[in-house]
């Protein structure tokens, strides 16, 4: 199981590392980014940014998306700027994201075969997030707009997109509201 070599490597990061405490902070550029869970931008984002772990919170699902007015990525946003007072929001996106790609009736599919009843799979309002977009800019695009229009977030929050390029690093501004 990969648990145990989790549990093997935080030994060994533990008793190797010389960290004492790590006490909560915020973020030291008052910055929250939204972005993909995709596993090819972990140790990619931050220098692709030039931020470095404690200066942004950051907030990942899949999509860079927020799909609604009352839902989990949104209110994570909320305490970044409420609680821990981030002065501005990045939603960051990147290319060949497998969000742009997913078929709603496949994923269904997936998950009928796991045993999950379809009853409990329609409350999930897929057609709302999977396969909500075609183009990665114009989901990034879409998110930032949604998130200006948001009734919980104050117009002089400055809300950006960028799109990463997974195979050069560069980042494209798309838009700034």
């Amino acid at each position: 199981m990969i648990i145990k070599e989790m549990l093997e490597a935080n030994r060994r990061f533990s008793r190797e590392s010389g960290i004492k405490t790590f006490e909560a902070k915020k973020p030291r550029k008052s910055l929250v980014i939204l972005t993909c869970m995709d596993h090819r931008l972990v140790d990619f984002l931050e220098p692709a940014l030039g931020i470095a772990r404690g200066d942004a919170a950051v907030i990942k699902n899949a999509g860079n998306t927020v799909a609604g007015e009352n839902n989990d990525v949104l209110r994570s946003l909320l305490v970044a700027l409420y609680l821990l007072e981030c002065k501005e929001i990045v939603v960051v996106g990147h290319t060949g994201c497998g969000m742009k790609k997913t078929n709603t009736g496949q994923f269904k599919e997936k998950m009928l075969q796991a045993g999950i009843k379809e009853q409990n799979i329609e409350n999930l309002e897929l057609d709302n997030w999977l396969g909500s977009f075609e183009s990665e800019k114009g989901n990034i695009i879409d998110t930032v707009e949604r998130l200006r229009n948001s009734k919980y977030i104050a117009k002089e929050v400055p809300i950006h997109g960028l799109l990463l390029d997974l195979g050069t690093g560069s980042a494209e501004h798309l838009v700034t509201v």
